[in-house]
């Protein structure tokens, strides 16, 4: 299956393929209410789970649903606040302190089904990238900050892993649009 986004002013919808990239059915439409979206931007699958997360920029919150399209639930709102988003505009989905490969499966060397998810969100307008509890939403460390000095942001468009450190610790690109580069981010190992 094959999950695309939608984002044209008003066609704002999910779209779902088959693997010969058929057309299957699609889901969402363009509004502020649960299940709606303004501007989906991203996604992330979690395969194990049935788990599709959506950045929905312009309502400033990430929804989840199934692949079918029933919506689990929503994390965030609008904020500067731990846990609010401002335009979220990507997001890396974790398993187990590992990024999900791209069909959304955990890597072979962790054991998905009970290991802690956690998202790692780029804020357009709030300037930085934050890491969420997957479930609920909970804010467990933020990084950037409006500025052009090292490790500050503006503007992030997108964030995608970029592999470890000599430690082991994951790294993160953001894509920083507002000063035209790169940004490579560690967050402190979870307590």
């Amino acid at each position: 299956v094959t999950v695309r986004l939608v984002n044209n002013g008003g066609g704002d919808r999910i779209q779902v393929f088959d693997a010969e990239r058929r057309y299957l059915y699609q889901f969402g439409r363009c509004g502020t209410d649960p299940g709606a979206f303004l501007r989906p931007q991203a996604l992330a699958l979690d395969a194990e789970r049935d788990e599709l997360f959506v950045a929905d920029a312009g309502n400033h919150r990430i929804q989840v649903f199934t692949t079918d399209g029933e919506l689990r639930r929503t994390l965030g709102s609008v904020g500067l606040e731990q846990g609010r988003f401002s335009y979220p505009f990507g997001v890396v989905l974790e398993i187990g302190g590992v990024a999900a490969d791209p069909v959304g499966l955990p890597s072979t060397a962790i054991d998905g089904a009970g290991a802690r998810r956690t998202l790692v969100v780029a804020e357009h307008s709030n300037h930085r990238i934050q890491r969420i509890d997957a479930a609920t939403g909970e804010s467990l460390a933020i990084a950037g900050g409006l500025g052009r000095e090292t490790g500050r942001l503006k503007y992030a468009w997108a964030v995608a892993e970029a592999g470890r450190t000599a430690d082991g610790t994951p790294r993160f690109a953001v894509c920083d649009q507002g000063n035209s580069r790169i940004v490579f981010f560690t967050f402190p190992p979870e307590q």
